[in-house]
């Protein structure tokens, strides 16, 4: 399979003597949900853009505990921040993916265009202002607190795939998730609404 890179929100626009050159040394993969796309502590060695389905970033402490780091949409990509030595975190399929890598040294020929370096610093300057929500919501006595934080994040309603993951990103158990969502849901503070496969929609209600 083949992708064209210049459909890609990143280089939207770039110019044709970069596209050419990246496109060469570009792969896809495809994962099943469940799957990891890369692993923490894995080599580093590409910046990793999701063209179809939903994936969780996840690092894993070394007490055993799973802290969820956010969602990656379609469109979305990652893997410009690690160090260039080892992977920082988890990233798991939460649906079926489609995934371009793109090898490191590609990926900074594309930043030699400003456009380019433009939308990355803004993508991480995003992605900093989220890390900093999240420390202060892991601060956060209420676990509906977290979830209200965790659902403002996402932007948007949010489809829940698998329940131990969201509670990851919250900062809780599951068993303190399902209590919160009940309540949040019969209090009239979110609207929940059931999917296919074991699924279902969240929404803050206005």
């Amino acid at each position: 399979m083949k992708y064209d890179i210049r459909t890609l929100p990143l280089l939207e626009g770039v110019g044709k003597h970069i596209i050419e050159p990246l496109q060469e040394n570009c792969s896809i993969s495809h994962f099943e949900a469940g799957q990891a796309i890369v692993e923490q502590g894995d080599e580093d060695t590409s910046v990793y853009f999701l063209l179809r389905g939903e994936a969780m970033k996840q690092r894993h402490r070394e007490d055993g505990v799973v802290i969820g780091l956010g969602i990656v949409k379609r469109g979305e990509f990652f893997g410009e921040e690690f160090s260039g030595t080892e992977v920082a975190y988890t990233v798991v399929a939460t649906a079926a993916c489609v995934v371009l890598a793109m090898p490191n040294a590609a990926f900074e020929l594309a930043m030699s265009c400003s456009v380019v370096l433009a939308r990355v610093c803004d993508k991480m300057a995003k992605s900093l202002r989220r890390a900093y929500d999240r420390m202060e919501r892991s601060h956060l006595r209420s676990v509906q607190a977290r979830i209200m934080q965790v659902l403002e994040e996402n932007e948007g309603p949010m489809i829940v795939r698998n329940q131990s993951d969201f509670a990851s990103m919250a900062n809780t158990t599951r068993e303190h998730l399902n209590r919160s969502l009940a309540k949040m849901v019969k209090d009239g503070l979110l609207k929940r609404t059931p999917f296919p496969n074991h699924r279902f929609k969240l929404e803050v209600v206005a």
